[in-house]
């Protein structure tokens, strides 16, 4: 995920296109990594300035650019706003992801899902309040993004009891984990990783990274190749 909107918005000065064609232009000459870009449009800074942004997204998909994100304020800036944005990013060939249920309840999550079309959901975890959204998010097979550090950290999930990432697992919720922003909550996908092996035993997290496969966007071809190793593990 990367936030060409955000550095703007700190940075006016900045050209966020040379950016974006740095960060791609490192990772491809790092030995061995594959990449893809999400590009966030924020909530706090309305439906114009994500559409501008889902413009500069569409240029760069040869870049490595597949989809947009909604992040920033659920809470002060519900999702129904950007039902144009997410429709137009759609038609121009980008997958759509969407934040909620963190920060916002429930509703929050319904309308990523079904207003925005969000593909996946970012955190999600407030889904559990409502039981007709959770069994919605199971039938669908809506994969939920949960970061348990972050949710920890930000206040989303008490440590004093189990993280509601188990009781989604159980509840049939397709459920990749994540790291959020390692940098801010001082985490790795690596730790993220332990403790739900740690807390849900190893088949539970084989089961998340079976699902992390299915979920991604990548195509067939690396998908089947992905699989194949994590069986042959």
């Amino acid at each position: 995920f990367v936030s060409p909107s955000a550095w703007q918005f700190f940075h006016p000065e900045l050209d966020v296109r040379t950016a974006l064609l740095a960060i791609a232009r490192e990772f491809r000459a790092a030995n061995g990594a594959e990449f893809s870009l999400i590009v966030d449009v924020t909530r706090n800074l309305g439906p114009v300035s994500a559409m501008r942004t889902v413009e500069l997204a569409s240029s760069l998909m040869e870049e490595g650019v597949v989809g947009i994100g909604l992040g920033g304020d659920e809470v002060r800036f519900p999702g129904e706003p950007f039902r144009n944005v997410f429709q137009a990013a759609r038609e121009r060939g980008l997958h759509t992801v969407a934040h909620a249920g963190e920060a916002d309840g429930p509703q929050s999550v319904r309308a990523a899902v079904d207003v925005l079309g969000a593909e996946r959901i970012g955190h999600g975890i407030r889904a559990l309040e409502d039981p007709l959204l959770v069994a919605m998010l199971a039938e669908r097979e809506v994969p939920l993004e949960v970061c348990p550090t972050s949710n920890f950290l930000t206040g989303a999930a008490r440590r004093d009891q189990p993280h509601p990432v188990f009781e989604l697992i159980r509840a049939g919720v397709p459920v990749v984990v994540d790291a959020d922003d390692p940098a801010i909550f001082r985490t790795s996908i690596t730790s993220e990783y332990r403790y739900v092996a740690q807390h849900g035993g190893i088949e539970t997290l084989e089961r998340c990274l079976e699902t992390a496969i299915r979920a991604s966007f990548a195509d067939d071809a690396k998908k089947q190749a992905l699989d194949a190793a994590l069986r042959e593990r």
